[in-house]
Parts: structure tokens; sequence; C-alpha cells
């Protein structure tokens, strides 16, 4: 659509407005959930109301995904670099995520769109877009083409430079089935995102023996923001929940409620089980309730069926409820296929599901909790292996017109093969366990990070070394503070670290002294941290000693990253709230605004810098003069948006003609429709004087704003 004319810009402002309240009643539906990666901490409401509210600005790092579906396209946003008008260097947006963000491809036109970021040296109160157009001149007589959008081949070099930039990956362990001993391999592959170039929908209609009658239902997301599920219907009345890996979500429902389990006959009827590749199995534990005791029993209930997707030997998961009449021949065909991964979205049926549900959960959040520990512990054990992995001697500096030798710490070579020193250290301070597999204990007790506190200790002083102007050698210590809180001065680093973890989590640790290494419990988690320590050196940029050794080393950790993740991890205090992240506060909020009771509030005597922060209008009691008089009486301070000075009377206007308070979010006045006014500032003693008097008529009232400071006001409401 092409709006021209003399008001186009008005129009064009009514239409994106209109466009906007109203998204989520367009035809086709677009349903708020295809934003959830970039909004993974809201609600399905909570995302309608954000979105169609027009005083949020539209960020397109947190909306592109509406207005890809609303016009079928692929959208591209570009940031331009620091330097001033020219495009010499831009940067691709990366929309707002937790953890990681998906891109999936889709064969549509591409657009592409030069964002201007608000800044005070960009003079914007808001983020501006241009749409990038490719001008082509044709010769006379034709005419010139203006080309907007862009073939889906360009989306194709773009996803390609994203992935480059942003990369998200799978790690496929136990790839390799040994049907002769019934068990998997341990080898670990990394595969690129399958969803890269396919889409959920083609992956689950390829999945059934036929294509007809598939219904998409909705889709199950997870805490990430990334889809995990999709409920599908067939035939009209047969349900199944397909399993993906993590992707973006798509234009489908978020399903509420339990998941809908198929059973074996289903399975191989509409998928067939000659695709089952393992079988996830539960062993049922019963707890006895006065002693609280659990128990395992022998049989094993069967959760679902795994199937291969791409190079994933286990890629996409139907959870089941088998039945007590299925076939034995079927369940016996079953029994011999090895035993899969459990259902990655942890939801369990049957009579005791709740149990289980709540049993596995809580076991998954410590399993979490107790592994991103042990990743951090092995991680420090890393980094302090490679910064001390050579003492660089005697090196030549000079220092005043002489040559020197002097002996500084080293790391690692630059533009070493860090693979090399991974294997190293994990030969050298892995202790595989030989139980592996053997040992019947809860493997989410096997470590006890009970004693594990979120600061580390300082272990060793962390030097800088430099040349001053002179040339001489200079050697810092950037953190001297510390030197007395060393611990253990006396031993080498490594030993430093291995007897700290001990002390912390003692079975982490085997051996005493120089023969002390990290007790891995099996050669799988041994293959994941050694995976996760290659991923920490592809991304993780290592610090230069200096340009003389040309040897690296990495930042010491200070600390435990996403060591509080939820109320338990916290001392529970009487009287205190604890909320984890912005979606607990803001619902904790919404529930306090909705409950309708009486709120006190405190009239102020005095008045500070620090409410200028406040939406709500609040009650000030105290002495103002006016142009022939001093009066003490009871005013109201409403702020507003951007603490405008021209909102400022608008708000002093309307309480001055009709006794009503406009609001935070008044429209302003223009210069020719103020009257006369006075603006008060802020004394020390926290009262209010007549900074400034403003006479445009022969009227004797004056409309009354606050300034708080320079280009901060508010408006100033008398009772009477």
């Amino acid at each position: 659509m092409k709006i021209v004319g003399k008001n186009a810009e008005t129009e064009r402002e009514k239409l994106v407005r209109k466009l906007r309240t109203n998204m989520f009643r367009l035809k086709p539906k677009i349903q708020p959930d295809i934003m959830r990666q970039e909004l993974y901490d809201l609600n399905t409401n909570e995302i309608t109301e954000l979105v169609t509210d027009i005083k949020v600005p539209f960020d397109s790092r947190l909306f592109f995904r509406s207005l890809e579906e609303i016009f079928k396209k692929q959208i591209y946003i570009f940031i331009p670099g620091e330097t001033k008008n020219t495009f010499d260097f831009v940067e691709m947006e990366i929309p707002r995520n937790r953890s990681m963000h998906v891109r999936n491809f889709r064969n549509r036109e591409c657009v592409i769109i030069i964002k201007h970021a608000e800044s005070d040296e960009n003079k914007l109160d808001n983020d501006q877009y241009e749409l990038v157009v490719l001008h082509e001149k044709r010769r006379s007589p034709q005419k010139d083409i203006e080309r907007k959008m862009f073939s889906p081949q360009l989306s194709v070099y773009l996803l390609d430079f994203f992935d480059k930039v942003y990369s998200s990956y799978y790690i496929r362990v136990d790839s390799i089935v040994n049907s002769t001993q019934n068990t998997i391999s341990n080898n670990a592959t990394i595969i690129k995102n399958y969803f890269r170039d396919n889409n959920p929908f083609d992956i689950i209609r390829a999945l059934f023996k036929t294509e007809n009658n598939i219904k998409f239902i909705s889709q199950v997301i997870d805490g990430y923001g990334k889809l995990r599920a999709i409920i599908v219907q067939i035939d009209d009345f047969e349900y199944f929940t397909i399993t993906i890996p993590p992707t973006q979500p798509i234009n489908l429902k978020e399903h509420n409620g339990p998941l809908p389990l198929s059973n074996l006959h289903l399975v191989d009827k509409y998928i067939g089980s000659d695709k089952i590749v393992s079988v996830s199995r539960l062993q049922k534990t019963k707890i006895t309730p006065k002693t609280k005791q659990k128990t395992k029993t022998k049989q094993n209930e069967i959760l679902g069926f795994w199937f291969s997707l791409g190079l994933l030997t286990e890629g996409i998961f139907v959870p089941v409820k088998v039945k007590s009449g299925e076939p034995a021949g079927s369940l016996k065909k079953i029994s011999k296929l090895p035993k899969g991964s459990p259902n990655p979205i942890l939801w369990y049926g049957g009579s005791d599901s709740e149990e289980i549900d709540r049993e596995l959960g809580q076991r998954s959040r410590k399993m979490k909790k107790t592994i991103n520990i042990i990743l951090q512990y092995v991680l420090l054990a890393f980094i302090s292996y490679i910064n001390h992995y050579k003492m660089i001697s005697k090196i030549e500096v000079f220092r005043g017109g002489n040559l020197f030798l002097e002996d500084i710490e080293g790391g690692i070579p630059i533009n070493s093969d860090i693979q090399k020193y991974i294997k190293e250290f994990t030969n050298k301070y892995f202790h595989i366990n030989k139980n592996q597999g053997k040992s019947k204990s809860d493997s989410s007790t096997i470590y006890n990070i009970d004693m594990v506190e979120r600061i580390f200790p300082t272990f060793y002083l962390q030097k800088r070394y430099t040349f001053n102007k002179t040339g001489e050698f200079i050697e810092e210590v950037i953190n001297p503070k510390e030197i007395c809180d060393i611990i253990y001065p006396n031993l080498e680093p490594m030993e430093r670290i291995l007897k700290y973890i001990k002390l912390k989590i003692p079975q982490l640790i085997v051996g005493t002294g120089s023969n002390s290494k990290l007790n891995i419990y099996s050669k799988k988690f041994g293959a994941g941290l050694e995976f996760f320590l290659l991923n920490f050196t592809k991304n993780t940029v290592p610090e230069r000693f200096n340009t003389k050794t040309r040897f690296l080393k990495y930042k010491t950790p200070t600390k435990i990253t996403e060591f509080y993740t939820s109320p338990k991890d916290f001392i529970q205090w009487k009287h205190n709230i604890i909320f984890i992240n912005n979606k607990n506060l803001r619902k904790w909020q919404h529930r306090k605004k909705h409950e309708h009771r009486i709120e006190k509030h405190t009239i102020q005597t005095t008045i500070s810098l620090g409410n200028a922060v406040l939406r709500q209008p609040f009650i000030y009691k105290g002495s103002i003069s006016t142009r022939t008089k001093t009066v003490k009486n009871f005013y109201i301070i409403q702020n507003v948006v951007n603490w405008d000075k021209y909102r400022s009377l608008a708000v002093s206007k309307s309480w001055s003609l009709n006794k009503i308070n406009s609001g935070y979010d008044t429209k302003p006045l223009l210069d020719e429709d103020t009257q006369n006014y006075i603006v008060y500032s802020i004394a020390e003693d926290g009262s209010l004087f007549p900074s400034k008097i403003v006479t445009k008529s022969t009227s004797k009232e004056y409309w009354m704003i606050l300034k708080y400071m320079e280009k901060l006001y508010g408006a100033i409401l008398p009772f009477v």
C-alpha cells in the first residue's frame, strides 16, 4: 500500500497504529507466541498487552517476528558502525534472547532494514528505521527500478552470515548403536542446527507414513523461549506429542494442560515401529509415607520412543503410555531396543504422574545446578593449567636503554592448537570412573555441592606486563589488596585449585597433593566436559601477556555464574520476598495492583530529586510563594513523560480549567498556547521557592510547575 498526498504522514501513522492495536485480530491469525524466543520471560497475555500498547516503542529486537508473519517476509536488521555518516561498517542485530537465538530459513522474500539506535549523539528519542532499497538505473525510455524486496536467495546468504557470527549447534552423544551388546557408544559429535534449512512442519509430515489428515494444533515452548514440541492430530481423533530439538517458535498457539500420550499401537500404525531407534524407560520409585524412604521396583515403565532426525540418532521423541493389553510380540520387539534418553520436556503420564513429575522435576533442577557448578570448577582448573602452562625465563627487555633478562610467567603460545592443550589437561587431570554403568546409585547424588560458595577466593596474583614510554618493562599486580588473602600460598597453582575444589566438593577430587585429579563419574560426562572446554576456548578471547613473549592467558573467574536459580538457593527470612526474575516481579506487582485495596499514602513535607522517578502523583504539604503572597497548602505533584516542561504546563492547565489531573501521559502544549506560569525549584531544606516567573497576559492566574533540575519538570496542582 502506497500512501501519498498532503496528509500522507498522518495517514501512515493512523495505519500503523491501527495495525499494531489490531495485530492479533488479523486474518490469517497471528499468534503472540511466535515472539516467545525474544520475550521468553512473558506469557501470552503479557506479550499481547505489550505489542498492542502504542506507548511502547516498537523495538525490532523484540517484535520483528510479528512483522515477518504478517507480511510473510524474512527480515534482517543492520546497525551502522561508529563512523559518522557512512556505512563502511554495519553490524547485524541479534534479537533479544536467553542463551542463544535460533533463526530458521523460510522460502520468502527478504527485507533489509537499517536501524539508527536511540542516542544523544544521533539526537533521536526513539530508534529510527530505514528500508534498504536497490535503485537500478535503466536506459531511456525504460523507467528506473527500485527494488524493496529481495529474493529468498539473499536470505540464504544472510542466514549463512548469521550462522558464522552466532552459530547454534547440537551435540550428538551415543551416536553408534551396538546391537550385539545392547549398548550405545559415547562418541560426541557437533551437529549444525537442523532447522537452519528445514521447518518443523515438513519434518513432522515426513515422520508419519502419510501426510494426509495431519493437523498442527499447538506448540510447547520452554523457559528459553524455544519451541520444544508440537501437538498434532491425525484422522480427526488421534493426538500425538512430537518433541523436537529446540528451535524458533512457529505460528501456533501455546499448549496448556497435560500433553497427549500416544501408545505403541498408534505409533506402529501411523509412524512405524521399525523407525524406533531407542526406548525411554523409567524405573518407578515408590515412597513410603511414614519414613519417606524411596524404593525402586523391578518393572520398567516405557515413557516414549526416540526417532532419528538427520545426523541426530535421538532427534524426535514421542511420549507414550503403554497399555496393559498391548500385544506381547510388539513389547518383545521393543524390549530388544537400547534404552534411550529421558523425555526432554519432562512430562510423564500414568496414575502416579504428578508424583513422578515432581520427583523428576526436583532431580532435574538439582542436576542442572550441580552440572553448572562442576563445569565452572573444571573451567577454573583448566584456566589455571593454561595460564601456568609454561614458565618463560630470561626474556630480553630494555630498561633505561640497557638490555636486561627478566623472569616472567607464561601461558600458551599464540595461534597454537588449543585442542592439544585440552587433551593434555584431560589426560593429566581427569580420572574417569571405571565402574561406569555398573553403579546403581542415583547420578544426581554423586557430587555434594552444599559447601560451594558463589565467590572464588584469590588463588594467585594476577599480573599485567607492559612497556612504558621509555621502553622499561613494567610488571603490575592487578589485585594488590588481595595479596594477603591468597589461598594455600605455599602450593603450586594447580595444587591450590584442586585442594580448594576438594574442600568444597570432596567427591570431585581423587588422590592427594600433586597426584590430585578431577573425579569424572563417567566417560560420557568426560566427553561433555571436554566439549565444554573446547566451546569455551572458541568463544572466549584470551588475554595477551605482552608483545615480546607471544604467550596468552585467560582471565581467571572470580565467581560462579547462575549460582542462584531458584528461591531455595537463598537464605529464607521472614517477611522477605524473593524474585528470581523480572517475570516473577511483574506478576507480583500486577497481583498487588489489582487487589483493589486502599493504599496508605504518606504526605511529604519535603521534595528531592528522588521524587522525579515517581509516575503516580504524590501529595506535598508546604508553603509556596505566589506573585502576591505565601500560601501554606496541600499540593499534588504530577510527573510527566520525559519530565517535559510543556507536558507539565498542560497538566497545570487542565487542573486550572477543570480541576482534572490529566496524568503522566498528557500531551504537551505548544509554546504559543502557554499562559502565565511560575517555575518552582527545590531549596536545600527540601522546600519550594519561585525561581522564574513568566508573564504572557494581564491575567492574575498563574500555572505552577516544579523544576527538579535542568530539563526535568513536573506539575504542581494546588488543592484549593
